[in-house]
């Protein structure tokens, strides 16, 4: 993609298996990007589908899964969770019935465990036996020497070897250095019509999932709850967390150490590390309360400026390899982005999970039998310029008309709805836009 472009594609799946009843239930889902910006767009999205054939007595069942995930400091972060992160949700949900006991929990632990693989992997190849005692000027001096003396002499690849920077441990160290949100909306429709589908929101950030019916009358029936530093009650949490931090220097002009707005998030390494041996990343503790995190020790502020020196080493690599030129290293602005960073993790990989019933047969006079369920998962590009009401609203005339004209190809549910807030707002989005549009029948 390139600046102004707008991508846009459309795919239909098949619920229910053809050995089960109602093997024609089908759902299309509407998808569209848009890259405002020169910079390569940061965005992801996954579409993935599992389906459970029946084994006894455990009915046939089509889980599907949708997600999009808003990458910043590039997309390295976004690229891995968008590939790996559907199936450990999937393999963490295969077996659970609607409602089960902890369901909710399991999901969170799922993020959680998948963030700090992501973290560990990198601290744990990069922590030094003793406490570094490199400068930012010294590390990096060394490093482009030996870069600029072993490619000259060996080539690219022989050279980024020797000083152990190669491009499978600077992908690793980016998605540690990048971040990127998650939202997903995932449906399970048991494949006998006499079951009843449900569904769940599980948000990590600000992007947004809503689920809306539209029989009789167009409804919202969730939606996801923003999750960064401007809501205040995201601050009081995050406060409560940090009990020995001063709130004026943990959040500065509504911005985490007046740097970022996100405060759940996989990667953002730079606010999480280091992680310490005996920390589990859950937020809340066995009672349910706040979990608190105390003071680094000397020896842990020695490991958290050895590791962003790493991080940052890497940084300019992978700014080279894309013909970025020089930008300013990490380690160059540390006192200023470190100065208050007292008692990490003040970013969370622990997601939202909400419950949302679904309703099949609709006995309204006015209804057909079946109920439409619309789902709306999109990152913030979108939300920036339109409430979800309004979002529902822009679609409603499109999705009544007639449900089977959503299949054809020339008419596209995403491209109505971003059409539509453009229209309505007078102005393009600023920010990347991931729109996905999930419509189906029960």
């Amino acid at each position: 993609m390139k600046q102004g472009d707008i991508v846009t594609d459309k795919r239909e799946i098949v619920i229910a298996s053809p050995s089960e009843e109602d093997s024609n239930r089908t759902a299309t889902i509407h998808i569209l990007q848009h890259q405002p910006t020169g910079r390569p767009i940061e965005d992801r999205y996954s579409i993935d589908i599992r389906v459970r054939e029946q084994d006894g007595s455990e009915g046939g069942q089509t889980t599907l899964l949708l997600g999009v995930y808003d990458g910043h400091r590039g997309s390295a972060a976004a690229d891995h969770v968008a590939r790996a992160l559907p199936s450990e949700v999937l393999s963490t949900v295969a077996h659970l019935n609607t409602g089960a006991d902890g369901k909710d929990r399991l999901i969170q632990q799922a993020f959680e465990r998948f963030d700090h693989q992501m973290i560990s992997s990198f601290q744990d190849v990069h922590s030094p036996r003793k406490p570094a005692a490199h400068t930012p000027r010294r590390i990096f001096s060394s490093i482009a020497t030996k870069m600029a003396r072993a490619k000259k002499q060996k080539g690219d690849e022989t050279g980024d070897r020797r000083i152990g920077i190669t491009e499978e441990s600077t992908t690793a160290a980016m998605r540690v250095l990048s971040g990127c949100t998650a939202s997903m909306l995932m449906i399970k429709v048991p494949h006998s019509c006499r079951g009843t589908p449900s569904a769940d929101i599980i948000n990590l950030g600000d992007s947004r999932v809503v689920v809306a019916s539209l029989n009789p009358e167009p409804n919202i029936e969730s939606t996801s709850t923003d999750l960064n530093s401007g809501v205040q009650d995201e601050q009081l949490f995050i406060i409560s967390q940090h009990p020995g931090d001063d709130p004026k220097d943990i959040f500065v002009g509504g911005r985490l150490f007046g740097e970022t707005l996100s405060t759940r998030a996989f990667g953002d390494g730079i606010y999480k590390l280091p992680l310490r041996a005996d920390q589990n990343t859950v937020i809340h503790n066995a009672a349910g309360e706040p979990r608190k995190f105390f003071e680094l020790t000397d020896e842990e502020r020695d490991q958290h400026k050895s590791l962003i020196h790493q991080l940052s080493a890497h940084q300019q690599v992978a700014a080279a390899s894309r013909g970025k030129g020089k930008i300013i290293p990490l380690t160059d602005r540390f006192d200023t982005l470190f100065w208050a960073y007292k008692s990490p993790p003040y970013v969370s990989a622990t997601p939202q999970v909400t419950n949302v019933p679904i309703e099949g047969q609709n006995d309204s006079p006015n209804s057909t039998g079946t109920q439409t369920i619309v789902g709306i998962v999109a990152t913030d590009g979108l939300w920036d310029l339109v409430s979800s009401e309004e979002a529902l609203e822009i679609l409603r005339p499109a999705l009544r008309e007639s449900e089977s004209a959503m299949s054809n190809d020339g008419l596209n549910a995403a491209q109505i709805l971003f059409d539509g807030v453009v229209e309505r707002g007078g102005r393009k989005p600023g920010d990347d836009v991931t729109i996905l549009v999930l419509v189906f029948r029960v």
